[in-house]
């Protein structure tokens, strides 16, 4: 009874002020006791879900697969909402949603591309290691739903072009390197200052990384955590590359331009 009030409730208080992964995870509930429910209204639900998840797919995944609030971590929460809707879908033998399964293996390989050599996330915007499955742990979910084979990144330069991000590997050295603008013009609500910063591993060690996420809210720490100083770049008079401000809010943004990159003869210039 309790869960059919709260399906009740969710369908008529969608969370469309806060749109992103708030609005996703909406869908991906209604859907949910959409079918483990029998009715009418059950179907009702699952139909509301299903208009939600169809609409939000081709605007919440860029075309190079990455999730387009550009966080590792909440990348890997969506994708995660992902496999368990082709999960719930094939356990109750019901069509899957246009658009749902092909995106799946686009958003492996971005973030695979995105990890570091130990297996894990790098620190773009809010992530942190510990909130969500292990990149191991996806993989494996993915594989259990007969996804995709291993995956492995090539040598040289990798370019998210949607994204705006990109990973040099060369030898025993991994790059990764944010060229991107800091996240849909609309929602930049996990966006750090961070543009132009890079993430570096050498001999499969992390060497040069971003701070990260450890906190939420409005906090003196929460201000540092998302400024350019807690950044691998430069900072020019003390300014913030993007002018974050409160917990989850950003003013005037710092755009990319002129970006270029090129490879020869074993020599990558970006």
């Amino acid at each position: 009874y309790s869960l059919e009030v709260q399906a009740r409730f969710l369908s008529q208080n969608l969370e469309k002020h806060l749109l992103g992964n708030h609005i996703f995870a909406n869908a991906k509930a209604l859907m949910f006791v959409g079918l483990f429910f029998n009715g009418n209204e059950a179907k009702r639900w699952y139909d509301k879900g299903c208009k939600l998840l169809e609409r939000e797919l081709p605007e919440q995944v860029l075309a190079d697969g990455g999730n387009f609030e550009l966080s590792t971590m909440y990348h890997v929460i969506f994708l995660e909402d992902l496999l368990d809707l082709v999960n719930i879908h094939r356990t109750y033998n019901h069509k899957l949603p246009d658009g749902l399964e092909e995106r799946v293996k686009p958003m492996f390989s971005w973030l695979l591309a995105m990890c570091h050599p130990d297996g894990e996330i790098s620190f773009f915007n809010d992530a942190a290691l510990g909130i969500t499955p292990s990149v191991k742990e996806i993989q494996d979910y993915g594989q259990r739903l007969s996804f995709f084979g291993l995956l492995s990144n090539a040598s040289g330069i990798t370019r998210l072009e949607a994204s705006g991000y990109s990973r040099v590997e060369l030898d025993n050295l991994v790059a990764l390197i944010d060229r991107s603008k800091i996240g849909p013009d609309y929602l930049p609500a996990h966006a750090h200052a961070d543009t132009l910063s890079f993430e570096l591993s050498l001999f499969g060690k992390r060497v040069i990384v971003n701070s990260g996420t450890s906190v939420y809210g409005k906090s003196q720490e929460r201000q540092y955590q998302r400024s350019t100083a807690s950044h691998s770049t430069v900072v020019i008079d003390g300014e913030n590359s993007s002018e974050v401000w409160s917990g989850f809010r950003v003013a005037r943004r710092a755009k990319v331009f002129n970006s270029k990159d090129s490879e020869q003869r074993g020599k990558i210039t970006l």
